[in-house]
Parts: structure tokens; C-alpha cells; sequence
């Protein structure tokens, strides 16, 4: 679990709290929402499940976050640096895919 976003740089000036999760099993999105708003008694909370979430975000979600909560010690470095490489590999898709837009 992380928090990212504008709450990194300045947590009281953040327009929002950007929680990111993995999970290894089923997760209740809407009680979780529930339970961080509750807890920073704030209805700004947005939730990114890691699980499936594209290179972009997932970069955003651990490459500048800060490490809430790691199940076993390293994981969060293993998964920060995996998620690293993954959105640096795959640049030459996004490039290639505004490219595309320009000229459509």
C-alpha cells in the first residue's frame, strides 16, 4: 500500500489522497474507499488497485509513492523497481501511439 500523487510532495496541500493497493486475493474496493476516507476523514480518497493496472499507472502508484504497508520486507523496492522497468520498456508504445493520434 502506498500514497502518491499531490499528497507526496505536500500532504497539507493535497488536492486529494491517492492510495495504491496490490492484493493477492478479493478485494472490497468500496469498503476500503470507505475505510481510508474514514480514517482521514476526507471524502477525497482515490483508490488504484495495482492488480491489472496499466505501465503508466503503475509508475505512478510506486515509482514516486510513499510505502504505506509491505507484506514481507523488500517487496515494496522489488515491485517499485518492476514497475520501473515495465514503464520504461513499453515508452516506445506510448510514443508510438501519440504519434498515431497526430496523424489521425
Amino acid at each position: 500500500m502506498t500514497v502518491f500523487g499531490s499528497a507526496v510532495p505536500d500532504a497539507g496541500g493535497a488536492s486529494d489522497l491517492d492510495v495504491a493497493v496490490a492484493t493477492t486475493g478479493p478485494l472490497d474496493r468500496l469498503a476500503l474507499v470507505g475505510d481510508l476516507a474514514d480514517l482521514t476523514r476526507s471524502d477525497d480518497v482515490d483508490l488504484l488497485v495495482l492488480d491489472g493496472a496499466t505501465p503508466t499507472a503503475r509508475f505512478a502508484g510506486l515509482v514516486s509513492a510513499l510505502p504505506l504497508h509491505e507484506a514481507a520486507p523488500g517487496l515494496f523496492a522489488r515491485t517499485q523497481m518492476a514497475a520501473a522497468l515495465e514503464f520504461y520498456e513499453t515508452a516506445w508504445l506510448r510514443d508510438l501511439d501519440l504519434q498515431r493520434m497526430a496523424t489521425s
